[in-house]
């Protein structure tokens, strides 16, 4: 039986999100459960008039020491570091020290709860990556974004009802982040908690989708910090993905091809080799010099072009248009202008390829799951579709009118 436990939160309310029932039970037979909440929680409404910073940052640690007493865990036993949300990558450093200090001052035999590294938000990798490098010590996964996500080789705690009605209660407590803010329409909104696994053989709940849009500043930085942030270049299935647009534009050689959003080019590079003109347009600077270099090999015939839609399209007409990983990033009215400005330089009889995650990130601006049923019912065409390949995570279809 462990003596303590280490509870790493990258924001407030992670803490109950990520592993309430188990920190109650622990409690209960006299563990000691020790918090620590990396980032002071100021990102959630940074639109918000009437709740600035610094009345923000004091009301979410109001409300994680309210939720941790009521399961056992008194103030001297929650520590907030305080470094910004959203940018704890810049202070990985101070995470790593932080993180020793706490795991050194733990009573010993113990155990320690931090997110995944697979984590789609890079305040959790950063979280995960601290702990990693902390030797002897047992360590505890709870995944968070994407929501929905299962943990390979996770074996879920099953709840009991109370314990569900329980954590219910609890993350509704979290008032800043279940709709008392109202002047913030951007803002994180948690509305309610599902199980998830916790590997080895813990268990976990975690938030359902809260979006906050990452915006053209967003991406710009973060291809500045990382020319491949999202492992496009690397990832297997980020490469069968790619083999499914390819797939379904087809053989080639191809016509006039346009790509929207190319991102840092490792779609743009698959994609020159087969086409006579290739147009890849990214809103970002440094995302566009990226796909400059992947496309080089192809100039001119493949070309990198700054624009960040909707906008005038650099040709009136193409053969296949390539919209990948764009439309959640898009306000609903952009997208439905996009859907009619692609149909009208789609040529008759030309291949559109959509090709987009089926599950939510934290950093969308809308809803994954309906996008390619309403982008294609905006464009005002008649298409025909067929799906190219589809799995847990995401999906590629094509189209012609």
């Amino acid at each position: 039986m462990i003596r303590s436990l280490l509870m790493i939160a990258p924001h407030p309310d992670d803490e109950t999100i990520g592993a309430h029932a188990l920190m109650a039970r622990l409690r209960r037979r006299g563990v000691a459960v020790r918090v620590m909440i990396v980032s002071d929680g100021a990102g959630s409404h940074r639109g918000s008039a009437t709740w600035p910073t610094r009345r923000l940052v004091r009301e979410r640690r109001r409300e994680s020491r309210l939720v941790l007493r009521r399961i056992g865990i008194g103030a001297g036993q929650v520590r907030f570091l305080g470094l910004p949300d959203g940018g704890l990558q810049a202070h990985a450093a101070m995470v790593d020290r932080a993180v020793a200090r706490a795991v050194r001052a733990l009573p010993r035999p113990a155990m320690a709860l931090t997110p995944s590294l697979q984590d789609d938000h890079p305040d959790h990798r950063v979280v995960a990556a601290a702990a990693r490098r902390q030797g002897g010590m047992g360590w505890l996964t709870y995944p968070v974004w994407p929501a929905g996500q299962r943990l390979r080789g996770a074996r879920p705690i099953r709840l009991t009802a109370q314990e569900r009605l329980m954590k219910r209660h609890a993350i509704r407590s979290y008032r800043t982040q279940t709709g008392r803010i109202t002047d913030d329409p951007s803002g994180s909104r948690t509305d309610r908690a599902t199980d998830r696994g916790v590997q080895p053989s813990a268990g976990s709940l975690c938030r359902t989708a809260a979006m906050r849009p990452i915006g053209l500043a967003g991406f710009e930085a973060t291809f500045a910090a990382d020319p491949d942030p999202w492992r496009t270049f690397r990832d297997r299935d980020e490469a069968a993905k790619r083999r499914a647009i390819l797939t379904g534009i087809g053989p080639g050689p191809w016509g006039r091809v346009l790509e929207l959003a190319a991102g840092n080019g490792s779609n743009s590079a698959a994609m020159a080799a087969r086409a006579l003109r290739l147009d890849a347009t990214e809103a970002t600077a440094n995302g566009t010099r990226l796909v400059r270099a992947a496309v080089a090999d192809h100039a001119p015939r493949a070309r990198a072009i700054r624009l960040a839609v909707p906008a005038r399209l650099p040709r009136p007409r193409y053969d296949v248009v390539v919209v990948a990983e764009l439309l959640y990033y898009l306000s609903p009215r952009a997208m439905r202008q996009v859907a009619r400005d692609v149909a009208a330089a789609l040529r008759p009889g030309g291949v559109l390829v959509l090709a987009h995650h089926r599950i939510d990130f934290h950093d969308f601006a809308q809803h994954a799951a309906p996008l390619h049923r309403a982008f294609l019912a905006q464009s005002g065409v008649d298409w025909q579709c067929r799906m190219v390949r589809r799995n847990r995570r995401w999906r590629v279809e094509t189209c012609r009118r």
